[in-house]
């Protein structure tokens, strides 16, 4: 039997067209990944042994759930706040491909009717790929300051270096339901300040048809996405404003 696919590198380019995208975060990009357990515990044990914090945690669960017989269960859930952040490998942070998918998927969901195309969030999920597994977090690379870490994609003079670790992190309330009603926990999130990163779709070459019958190219159902995606932000902690990127820059890929 021949085996049709002589190179398993490769597949049909006339499917598809790809497209570069850098997006430059316009404040904080925050992380939703929990972290390890080590970590975590290590942070809940200095929460513990600072007094002042630890019984305003417990005044507020108290306030928020209006009784003072919290159980040691309670308190013990009181503790256990949340540490997000981002996941890490040997060159840095990153977030993940999956996750810039999910934001395409979120804003076809929220402006289908504006576009007039039905099921706009399952053309999106069919036809639009997020090539990278691992989309790095970047800054302008500072001559000087030993070997660059990556050229950018888009323009070969624009230089990053990969971002390792957080810019910082700041703590917050996190509300829950118990069994004895609402208690209030303290979380913490990491978070990186005007990050850069870029990323490449593969998008099926097939213009999208709208209810009246207009056809909507591929850039300009790209830009739309995009226009929303930019006030909806990406990552965590959005609904605190975090998140907000502008596009710097959207373009197709020359075909070989």
């Amino acid at each position: 039997m021949k085996n049709l696919i002589t190179d398993q590198s490769k597949t049909d380019p006339s499917l598809f067209s790809k497209y570069k995208v850098r997006l430059h975060f316009n404040d904080k990009l925050c992380g939703g990944v929990p972290k390890s357990d080590k970590a975590i515990e290590g942070w809940i044990r200095t929460n513990v042994e600072d007094k002042s914090k630890l019984e305003q945690m417990i005044s507020d669960t108290k306030d928020s759930i209006d009784k003072s017989n919290l159980t040691e269960s309670d308190l013990d859930d009181l503790a256990k706040g949340a540490w997000n952040g981002f996941k890490s490998d040997d060159n840095g942070i990153y977030i993940e491909g999956r996750q810039v998918k999910a934001m395409f998927k979120e804003s076809a969901n929220v402006i289908k009717n504006v576009l007039n195309v039905s099921a706009f969030k399952a053309r999106v999920a069919e036809r639009v790929f997020v090539m990278e597994d691992k989309i790095r977090l970047l800054k302008p690379y500072v001559r000087g300051n030993g070997p660059m870490d990556y050229i950018s994609g888009i323009a070969p003079d624009d230089m990053y270096d990969y971002i390792n670790e957080p810019s910082g992190s700041y703590e917050g309330m996190v509300h829950a339901m118990t069994a004895m009603g609402k208690i209030s926990a303290l979380k913490r999130v990491d978070y990186v300040e005007r990050p850069i990163i870029e990323f490449t779709l593969s998008v099926l070459k097939e213009k999208l048809v709208t209810k009246d019958k207009k056809r909507l190219g591929i850039p300009t159902y790209l830009m739309h996405l995009i226009t929303h995606a930019q006030q909806n932000g990406l990552g965590a902690e959005r609904s605190q404003g975090s998140g907000k990127f502008k596009c710097l820059f959207l373009g197709e890929v020359d075909s070989p």
